[in-house]
């Protein structure tokens, strides 16, 4: 079968299954649930900051242009930690705890200290290895850096999208190239261990100015490179047309990539070396998954003790009245189906496949289900975009792209 035509089959199948699954949430009701969203195994935290000074054309994350609300957000965000951290004792230490927005480097230094105080009292009862908050070039402070490290962050994410003013433009940037390579270079040059994010796809971006803009990255000191195809809305006719170009990209850039001796261990990720592979996207991707804690509005989380998958509250002032209550502001989801959510746990850890196969066994002791007697993972065999091989799931090489596609469309459904 032709890929893009999987990929279609396969995003009309489970769209709705997804939607519906999304759809059906039972919120946490009383100060009794809390003991569900505590963490039994290795965990991740992740801690949202919606805030931005402006909205980009194609945003797909929470996001808040109401910046002059962030201290009032962030008073129920360490209101939230302690409502959790209080409820019992937790042994375990995260492995990795991530910043993301939403733009989070505009929370003031004190503000920020804050969080990581409530974490520490709570949470982290050791070193933490990985601790990353994300960067925006347009609210990127300089002199914050050492400070940052004084807080116990160790590593940073740089929302760059690109070096070139015309797709910076189109999207709704506010900063410049030259200010994005700027960002660029002082963090290297302080010895970070950094991520850059860029996107290909663009209406005002060749091919050859993507190129440039990786060329540019793996150059200039960055240690962890993060590529992402544009998801659009548009007419089925511009959307292929449009995905032609950016598989094409996508190939030409992994070899890239290999050649520049960078490890690709999940579908867009690049590390410059197995030292610098982000433990928090590696963790929930390989076996035996880590459990994920998230604070702040629309994360998503899982634990054992809810066998599945929770959804933070994601309009603001539910998130901040549930918190007042004392009520973690997080729906259930549940289905009649329980193979959804082991679905959705396989379509996100296949993406990590790239580098290390998935153990059947290992994911069976984990989630007590053989993946593949899993239909999902029947119509991937069958359609070609992955092999069983020795009891190991792999995505195939020429499906890597049309399989991120259709996880986007899945995942982000405005995309669809």
């Amino acid at each position: 079968m032709e890929k893009a035509i999987a990929r279609e089959k396969l995003i009309q199948k489970y769209a709705p299954i997804i939607r519906d699954f999304y759809k059906t949430l039972i919120k946490a009701a009383t100060g009794e649930d809390l003991g569900k969203f505590i963490p039994a195994r290795p965990y991740l935290i992740y801690v949202h900051i919606p805030f931005c000074t402006n909205i980009c054309r194609d945003c797909n994350y929470s996001r808040d242009s109401n910046v002059k609300d962030i201290e009032e957000y962030c008073d129920c965000l360490i209101k939230e930690i302690e409502l959790l951290g209080s409820y019992t004792a937790i042994k375990s230490n995260p492995t990795a705890i991530y910043f993301g927005g939403g733009t989070p480097s505009l929370l003031p230094l004190n503000t920020l200290a804050k969080i990581m105080e409530q974490l520490r009292r709570y949470f982290i009862k050791d070193h933490v290895p990985e601790i990353s908050l994300e960067v925006n070039p347009s609210s990127f402070d300089f002199s914050k850096l050492d400070a940052y490290r004084d807080l116990g962050i160790n590593r940073l994410s740089l929302g760059i999208q690109s070096f070139h003013d015309a797709p910076l433009k189109e999207m709704g940037r506010t900063y410049t190239g030259d200010l994005a390579r700027n960002a660029v270079q002082i963090t290297a040059k302080g010895g970070w261990n950094f991520n850059v994010d860029l996107i290909y796809g663009f209406d005002a971006q060749t091919p050859q100015m993507f190129y440039e803009d990786v060329d540019y990255a793996i150059n200039n000191g960055v240690t962890h490179i993060a590529t992402y195809s544009l998801g659009r809305k548009s007419t089925q006719d511009e959307r292929e047309r449009r995905l032609i170009a950016q598989s094409e990209m996508y190939y030409h850039i992994r070899e890239v990539f290999k050649k520049a001796g960078f490890v690709n261990y999940f579908m867009c990720e690049y590390a410059r070396n197995k030292d610098t592979i982000s433990e928090y996207t590696n963790a929930k991707a390989i076996l035996p998954r880590k459990e994920l804690l998230s604070f702040g509005t629309a994360g998503e989380g899982g634990t054992v003790a809810i066998r599945g998958l929770y959804k933070k509250v994601y309009e603001r002032n539910s998130y901040m009245k549930s918190v007042k209550q004392g009520i973690f502001p997080a729906f259930f989801l549940r289905s009649k189906d329980p193979h959804v959510p082991i679905t959705l746990y396989l379509m996100d850890m296949l993406r990590a496949t790239t580098m290390t196969k998935m153990d059947v066994a290992m994911f069976k002791q984990q989630f007590f289900v053989d993946p593949t007697e899993i239909e999902f993972i029947k119509e991937l065999e069958e359609y070609g975009f992955i092999n069983i091989e020795n009891k190991k799931i792999s995505l195939n090489e020429d499906y890597l792209f049309q399989y991120n596609r259709f996880y986007n469309d899945i995942k982000y459904f405005e995309n669809i």
